[in-house]
Order: structure tokens, then sequence, then C-alpha cells
């Protein structure tokens, strides 16, 4: 996943990573979390920033990895999240901690190597 989120909200999202990567732990998840470290760009190459249309004086941009199993693996967890009320809460916590109107990119992909 990629998100963005205003610069004033690192510590209350960072900690709520916190708590979310250790549940993730519990189920075998393989959870990363990376915040963009440097917004300039290689000649002939674009910045994420730009992509995701972040504020470089504003925002934070964040990549959230998650590593499962297999499909299966990952179709139980999704299953078994959505009738968490607990982690429900969170994930509605997590969407106010990021920037008004923006959309989380999300992909997934198979391992090739």
């Amino acid at each position: 996943m990629i998100a963005r989120s205003p610069k004033s909200n690192y510590a209350a999202l960072t900690e709520l990573e916190k708590k979310s990567s250790e549940m993730f732990e519990k189920e075998e998840i393989q959870y990363e979390l990376f915040r963009l470290a440097v917004n300039t760009s290689w000649e002939g190459f674009e910045n994420i920033s730009k992509l995701v249309s972040a504020s470089s004086d504003d925002e934070d941009v964040w990549v959230t990895i998650m590593s499962y199993k297999d499909k299966k693996h990952r179709d139980e967890f999704v299953v078994k999240m959505s009738n968490d009320k607990e982690c429900q809460q969170g994930y509605e916590e997590w969407a106010k901690l990021l920037s008004p109107d923006s959309k989380v990119i999300t992909g997934e992909f198979d391992r090739q190597l």
C-alpha cells in the first residue's frame, strides 16, 4: 500500500502502525513500513511523491508491504480481520490520520525471485 499523511500525524500514525505490526506478526504476516526519506528525483526518473501528489513540505509518503505465506493465507486473514471489531476500529483510526481526500494505492504482486 502507498498512502500519504500530514507530517503532523507522524507520531500518532507510527504508534498505530506499531500496534498493527504486532497483530500481523501474530498472524505470521511479514509487515514492513517505510516512510519516504528523499523527495527529489534523479535525472530521467520521477519521484513517487509527485505521482501520489504529496506536498513535500506538509506530507509524508508511506509504503507498507505485507507478505503472506500464500493467497489462501491472505484470504483467511482478510476474513478474520473483517470480523474483528478492534481491527476495524484500528483501520478507521488509521484512515483518519491520512491526508484528507487522499486515496490509498494498493496492489497485489506475485514473487518472481
